[in-house]
């Protein structure tokens, strides 16, 4: 049995652009409660 990747995920992914500041990079992981963020390309 397969199982696609959005089958297992809790909550939708967050991006962040490639020029946000470490910092707003960590008051949105701080916002949402969560523990990384994907860089927009």
């Amino acid at each position: 049995m397969e199982f696609a990747v959005r089958d297992w995920m809790l909550d939708l992914v967050v991006f962040i652009e490639p020029d946000a500041t470490v910092t707003e990079a960590l008051e949105t992981m701080r916002r949402r409660s969560i523990n990384s963020v994907m860089i927009n390309k």
